[in-house]
C-alpha cells in the first residue's frame, strides 16, 4: 500500500501534540481504547521494537484503510505496507525529535526478514508475552473502524509521553544573549503550549533575577500551577516578602483578567491580608475595561491592583540589568525547569528554544 510519508509525519505530530496537552493540563485522558491493557503491556517490556513496529503498523492502516496489520514488508501483498520505510521516514525521527527514547538499531531487528505479524513465530522470540500483547492489538485494530483506530493511537502516543517522562532530559544554558534574543525568548516560552507553567518559571526567574543582581533581601515564594491558593495558603501565584512582610503578591495567568476575578482576589485575599500591593501578570491588553476601572476604586482605597504584560515587564527587566543580568536570568529559569516535577515537555521546549537562538546566531 502506498503511504504518503510527508501526511504520516503532520498526522503522528498532530497525535503526540494531543496527547501531550492532556499531559500538561493535567486533564483526564480521554476513554482509553478496549485493548489498552495489551497495550500498557508493552511499554513495560524492553523491547522497544515491539511498541516501535506496532505504531507504525496503526499509522498505516489509519492512513489508508485497506492496509493488512498484519503484512509490514510490500512484497506480501497488496494490501501489505513498507514498516521499514515508514520506521525510518516517520516513526523513529519523530520519537528522536521528542526526545521519546526509542530504538537506535534496525527496523524489527528482534524478527527475520519479511515477518509477518502473526502466532507462526512466536515460538521462537525470546519476549513472548510481549509479542502475544502485541497481537492481541493487531487482532482488535485489524478491522476497527477509524474512530477506533485513532483512539488507539492517541493512546498510543499518550504512552510513548509517558516514558519521556521517565527519562533524564539535560537543561540546555547559554552564557550570553543579547537583548532581542532574550525577548525572542520569552515571548516564544509564554507563548509555548504549557498548562500555564512557563509564566510562572519565568516570572519568578525575573524576580529572582531581580533580587540577586539588586542584592534585595527578598524572599520568593510560588507553588505550582494549578495548585489551589486556598488549600495551600498561598496569597497567590507568587509572593515577595521581606523580613516575612508581604511587600507583594501576584498571580500569573494567561486567561483574560475580568473584573470578577479582581474582585474575587480582593475579597478573599487583598483586603483580609492587608496587601498593600498585587499584580496580575498576564497577556498585553487581556484586562477588561471594568476590572481596570474597579482596580482604581480599590487604589483610592489604598490597595494598588495592577496589570503587567508578562513580556513587557521581563524586556525592561532584562535591559536594565544588563548582560550579566541576562546570563542570570537563563540559569534561574533553567534551575527551576530542572524540577522534578516539571514535565520533560517543557525541558525539551526549553532547550529547543535556546537551541534555536544559538543556531539562528551561527548561521549568520
Amino acid at each position: 500500500m502506498h503511504i504518503n510519508y510527508e501526511e504520516a509525519k503532520r498526522t503522528l505530530k498532530q497525535l503526540f501534540d494531543e496527547a501531550e496537552t492532556s499531559i500538561l493540563t493535567g486533564q483526564r485522558f480521554p476513554e482509553p481504547p478496549a485493548c489498552h491493557e495489551a497495550i500498557d503491556a508493552l511499554f513495560t517490556t524492553k523491547t522497544q521494537s515491539y511498541r516501535e513496529a506496532l505504531l507504525g503498523a496503526l499509522l498505516a492502516r489509519f492512513l489508508n484503510s485497506a492496509t493488512d496489520l498484519r503484512l509490514p514488508y510490500v512484497e506480501q501483498g497488496e494490501r501489505a505496507f513498507s514498516g521499514r520505510s515508514l520506521d525510518e521516514k516517520v516513526v523513529n525521527p519523530m520519537l528522536r525529535e521528542l526526545a521519546i527514547p526509542c530504538t537506535k538499531g534496525p527496523y524489527l531487528a528482534v524478527f527475520r526478514r519479511s515477518v509477518k505479524f502473526d502466532k507462526s513465530i512466536a515460538a521462537g522470540l525470546k519476549d513472548r508475552s510481549s509479542y502475544e500483547a502485541f497481537l492481541q492489538v493487531i487482532d482488535a485494530m485489524q478491522a476497527a473502524p477509524h474512530s477506533e483506530l485513532r483512539a488507539c493511537l492517541l493512546y498510543m502516543c499518550y504512552k510513548f509521553l509517558l516514558e519521556r517522562e521517565g527519562s533524564n532530559l539535560r537543561i540546555q544554558r547559554v552564557k550570553r544573549l543579547t537583548l532581542p534574543q532574550s525577548v525572542r525568548l520569552v515571548s516564544e516560552l509564554v507563548e509555548r503550549q504549557s498548562g500555564g507553567r512557563f509564566p510562572v518559571i519565568l516570572v519568578v526567574a525575573g524576580l529572582q533575577t531581580l533580587r540577586d543582581r539588586l542584592g534585595l533581601n527578598w524572599e520568593i515564594e510560588w507553588q505550582p500551577i494549578n495548585a489551589p491558593d486556598s488549600a495551600s495558603g498561598a496569597l497567590g501565584d507568587i509572593t515577595v516578602l521581606h523580613e516575612r512582610k508581604v511587600l507583594m503578591a501576584a498571580e500569573v495567568t494567561l486567561r483574560r483578567v475580568t473584573r470578577k476575578r479582581v474582585a474575587e482576589v480582593f475579597e478573599q485575599k487583598i483586603s483580609p491580608m492587608s496587601i498593600s500591593d498585587y499584580l496580575f501578570f498576564m497577556r498585553e491588553g487581556e484586562v477588561e475595561d471594568e476590572a481596570v476601572q474597579l482596580a482604581d476604586q480599590y487604589f483610592h482605597q489604598g490597595y494598588a491592583v495592577e496589570f503587567v504584560d508578562i513580556v513587557r515587564w521581563l524586556s525592561m527587566t532584562l535591559a536594565t540589568l544588563g548582560q550579566e543580568g541576562r546570563t542570570s536570568f537563563v540559569d534561574c529559569a533553567a534551575t527551576l525547569l530542572e524540577g522534578s516535577a516539571v514535565p520533560v515537555a517543557l525541558k525539551k521546549a526549553w532547550n529547543d528554544a535556546i537551541n534555536n537562538l544559538v543556531s539562528d546566531v551561527r548561521t549568520r
